[in-house]
């Protein structure tokens, strides 16, 4: 049996339990989005890097951010699609972990984009470094 990420190996087949739900309260974040981030990174290499900038963006994310570009400096349209759909499935997974006041700024986000919900719920439920420690 190959391990996750080499060649052949069953990472759509691999049944792995959901992280827990997360309530809305800002104590929990650091460690539900942790295993939250933990868990996306097994199907998509980049989510977390996506995740990471996500949470430090002034701006909201729209599928515009999401678009790839190749090193010839063209747009790699299949990529493109396919980071948008990996983002509606990262929404979709938001939307069924999280739960009260968490729920409800997943679904302020009527567009649909996990990256957008991402930034949205760092913003509301992170804590500021200063009291992390």
């Amino acid at each position: 049996m190959a391990a996750l990420g080499e060649e052949g190996d069953s990472t759509g087949k691999l049944r792995l339990p959901l992280p827990d739900s997360f309530s809305g309260q800002p104590a929990d974040w650091e460690e539900w989005a942790w295993n939250f981030k933990a868990y996306v990174s097994m199907f998509e290499q980049t989510a977390v890097q996506l995740l990471e900038q996500a949470e430090v963006s002034p701006n909201p994310i729209t599928d515009a951010h999401l678009q790839v570009t190749l090193p010839d400096g063209t747009a790699d349209a299949d990529a493109t699609r396919n980071r948008v759909t990996f983002s509606r499935k990262l929404h979709y997974l938001l939307a069924n972990l999280c739960k009260d006041s968490a729920r409800l700024v997943v679904r302020q986000n009527l567009d649909g984009n996990g990256f957008e919900t991402w930034r949205r719920l760092y913003q509301k439920f992170a804590l500021p470094d200063a009291t992390r420690l």
